[in-house]
């Protein structure tokens, strides 16, 4: 029997798009655990982990995540002190979470709409994050909101403050209490506290570079992930 290859991750396609406007978080949250017309509960889908990420459901003990496996809103997921992770969410677009990392899903899109909203307790995620038509990607931490406007992007969440660094794309950064918002393009970085936002700065080339190194590690890593596949299957033909 004729089989075919599968199809190549959607992490291997990191490129930047330009989003609307992206409305407050907290105002939307609960919208967008389904599509319009969709039916069931929106979904995020385990697509690496590395070498182990642990997922804590409502009410229950935490157990391992696998690839394959999918994450709903509500869930939280943490990674340790080794332990990697990329989630593909509806319309293609990508998280990575770091290791020492922490974050609970509170809302996502379905159906191909695309968006959503984590809440990062602690650690760092990268995101490439497709345009999305009315939806918003946005991401939490106690001491600011990042609003994605189609990018490849790094949020850490560090005690008193958050950082954001741009790749490519734009991000809005805002303060938790809402008081004051910067737009961060290609090749910048701020900080923001719980009450405010600081300057934007530029990056220097090291830091660029390890931030570019930090997004090819991972499309190097998901091209030697599909080759050993297809090798599977050719050899198993």
């Amino acid at each position: 029997m004729k089989r075919t290859l599968p199809a190549l991750p959607a992490l291997l396609f990191l490129f930047a798009c330009v989003l609307p406007a992206v409305a407050p978080a907290q105002d939307q949250t609960q919208d967008q655990t389904q599509d319009q017309g969709g039916s069931g509960p929106a979904a995020a889908t385990v697509v690496k982990v590395s070498p182990q990420a642990r997922i804590f459901r409502a009410g229950g003990q935490g157990s391992p995540l696998h690839e394959g496996d999918a994450v709903q809103v509500g869930d939280r997921v943490a990674t340790d002190a080794h332990g990697r992770l990329t989630l593909v969410l509806s319309d293609g677009s990508e998280v990575a979470m770091m290791n020492n990392s922490d974050f609970t899903v509170k809302a996502l899109g379905q159906g191909g709409a695309g968006g959503g909203l984590l809440h990062l307790l602690k650690g760092i995620v990268q995101g490439a994050v497709h345009k999305l038509n009315g939806q918003r990607f946005e991401i939490e931490t106690a001491t600011g909101v990042t609003a994605v406007k189609g990018t490849e992007y790094q949020v850490e969440a560090a005690d008193g403050h958050t950082e954001l660094k741009v790749l490519s794309g734009h991000v809005e950064l805002r303060d938790a209490a809402g008081k004051s918002a910067v737009l961060v393009g290609p090749g910048q970085a701020a900080l923001s506290y719980p009450d405010r936002v600081g300057a934007l700065r530029t990056m220097n080339r090291d830091e660029v570079q390890a931030l570019r190194d930090s997004f090819l590690a991972r499309v190097r890593q998901a091209q030697g992930d599909y080759l050993k596949r297809v090798r599977a299957i050719q050899g198993g033909n």
